[in-house]
C-alpha cells in the first residue's frame, strides 16, 4: 500500500491480532454501533476494536512533501458486561473488570510502538462510552 492512512491501518490491525489476541473483531469506524435497531446487534464479534482517523493537522516542508500529525482513534468494543458491584461474586466481577485487562493490553501493545514511516505512537486520552442514560 502506499498511502499511510491505509498502511497504517494495516499494520495497526497486524499489530493488534499478534499482541492482543481476544481483541475477535478489528475494522474501520463506519458507524458500526450507530447502524442498528433499539433490539439489533451491531455486526461486530466481541471484543472487537474500531478504528477512526478523526483530525489530521499538517505543515508544508519542502518541495510538496508534508509533515502530518495523526489522530488515531481506537474503540473497544465489549458485547456487555458483567456485575462489578461491591457484594457481586468473585468470579463475576473478575468477569465484568475483563474490559480493562484487554484496554491495558491494547495500550501495551502500541505505546511506543513505531514503524519506520511513523513515530512511536502516544496515548493522549481515554474517554470510557458508558451507554447508560444519566
Amino acid at each position: 500500500m502506499n498511502y499511510f492512512f491505509s498502511q497504517i491501518f494495516l499494520d495497526i490491525e497486524k499489530r493488534i491480532s499478534e499482541k492482543v489476541p481476544q481483541i475477535r473483531f478489528i475494522e474501520q469506524q463506519l458507524g458500526q454501533l450507530h447502524q442498528i435497531g433499539e433490539t439489533e446487534r451491531p455486526p461486530l464479534s466481541y471484543p472487537a476494536v474500531l478504528i477512526d482517523f478523526p483530525h489530521s493537522g499538517y505543515s508544508n516542508m519542502a518541495g510538496s512533501i508534508q509533515l502530518g500529525e495523526v489522530q488515531i482513534l481506537l474503540q473497544l468494543v465489549f458485547e456487555s458486561h458483567s456485575s462489578t458491584w461491591n457484594k457481586a461474586p468473585e468470579e463475576v466481577k473478575k468477569k465484568g473488570l475483563e474490559y480493562l485487562e484487554t484496554e491495558q493490553k491494547l495500550y501495551a501493545a502500541l505505546q511506543g510502538w513505531s514503524q519506520a514511516y511513523f513515530t512511536p505512537l502516544n496515548r493522549l486520552a481515554v474517554k470510557s462510552h458508558n451507554l447508560n442514560p444519566g
